[in-house]
């Protein structure tokens, strides 16, 4: 018996070592949407992290992130990106097991286009360096309830304005891209972006950014569903520890060989995304409990969610420490 194990060790010594038996890669089913801050995501995927950690990566590609809400909760996929939302929070409250496990967009000055308002030359010929110019103008977000709406709040409070104030469009962010180009509307305000618009379209302006406003604030995370709060915990932390490598990559200069494939899906020029600003990626993971409970008082301010809730209870930091820390030895290892 004893030289069985022995025999089955050596033989799988290449890929798992002789402390345990080699196992078949656990699969991962992981949902992402065709956006550059994803490629760290893609470079663990084609560098061989997720392997190295045991994993498989099964990517489930969706237009938009919000789509992958039902799916996490129930099971059908175990890993998300995204922003928060008054969906996550309520279907959290309700007894959905899903957590926000990690970071993975900052808000940094000069970098990215995150909490931008893009407003119309013709209607703001000066510029909109004075969001006042906004009142009574008509302003595309993807949905009163969403991120870009959260920015445009914040962003307007800080001008001494409320949102009631301007005339609200539900589009989502792609057609009101063009539509303001087109100057069929005023102004939109913008998650994420892959392009700037200011650059791409001479009559095309654009606001103070929320994280001039907001430095350094948190708005988009990495999700778990239940296979992955409630199964073996290593298989979380392993998939972290990966997806921190990709970010190491990413952050260093290294594209993923699917940023051709990425500018095609966002109508983006390859090179400019190749010199986009990498700096807004967190390189650590580590979520700002801060920067989730600032959207969630304010989902709860405006009836988005029926309660206010503590952030705490939508965040399990456990995941990402160890990730963190197995990732610090590997990457002082390498010294």
């Amino acid at each position: 018996m004893h030289r069985r194990r022995l025999l089955d060790c050596l033989a799988g010594a290449a890929v798992a070592g002789c402390g345990r038996r080699s196992r078949p890669p656990r699969k991962v089913r992981v949902a992402v949407i065709p956006r550059l801050t994803l490629s760290p995501v893609f470079l663990a995927e084609e560098l061989g992290f997720f392997r190295e950690a045991g994993l498989e990566a099964e990517f489930h590609q969706l237009p938009e992130s919000v789509q992958a809400l039902p799916l996490l909760a129930d099971g059908e996929l175990e890993v998300s990106f995204t922003g928060p939302s008054p969906g996550f929070i309520n279907a959290v409250l309700k007894g959905a097991r899903m957590k926000i496990v990690a970071n993975r967009d900052v808000a940094v000055p000069g970098c990215a286009t995150a909490g931008v308002i893009y407003g119309y030359r013709g209607t703001f010929p000066q510029g909109l360096s004075n969001l006042r110019l906004l009142k009574g103008k008509r302003v595309a977000v993807n949905s009163p309830a969403g991120l870009p709406a959260f920015f445009l709040d914040q962003l307007l409070e800080s001008a001494g304005m409320t949102i009631d104030q301007v005339e609200l469009i539900s589009m989502r962010q792609p057609d009101a891209a063009v539509a303001l180009m087109a100057g069929k509307i005023d102004a939109v305000s913008t998650s994420t972006l892959d392009k700037d618009l200011s650059f791409i379209s001479a009559n095309v302006v654009r606001s103070t950014t929320l994280a001039e406003l907001m430095p350094n604030y948190q708005y988009s995370f990495v999700a778990f569903g239940p296979a992955l709060l409630d199964g073996d915990p290593e298989i979380g932390v392993s998939f972290l520890e990966a997806y921190l490598r990709g970010v190491k990559e990413y952050r260093s200069g290294k594209d993923p060989r699917a940023l051709e494939e990425l500018a095609r899906a966002t109508h983006a020029d390859p090179a400019a995304m190749r010199a986009a600003c990498r700096d807004s990626v967190s390189p650590t993971g580590m979520v700002d409990r801060a920067s989730v409970q600032r959207f969630a008082d304010w989902a709860a301010k405006k009836r988005f969610i029926p309660r206010a809730v503590d952030a705490s209870q939508l965040i399990n930091a456990r995941f990402i420490e160890e990730a963190l820390r197995r990732f610090s030895r590997r990457s002082g290892s390498k010294r």
